[in-house]
């Protein structure tokens, strides 16, 4: 159970709260988050500059 409990707090914790903040406008300090959807993934898509490919 300790193991569990540890793999949960330090590993799917972190995994869903970044996924939950993805769907938020939060600048990560101070003011509480806006729940905006895809939008964050929308803007992304529509930046020429993270379409391009850095290797």
């Amino acid at each position: 159970m300790p193991t569990a409990a540890l793999y949960g707090v330090y590993t799917l914790w972190p995994v869903v709260a970044s996924w939950w903040y993805s769907f938020t406008s939060w600048s990560g300090f101070g003011a509480p988050r806006t729940f905006i959807g895809v939008q964050n993934y929308a803007d992304a898509l529509a930046d020429p500059l993270f379409r391009t490919r850095s290797c």
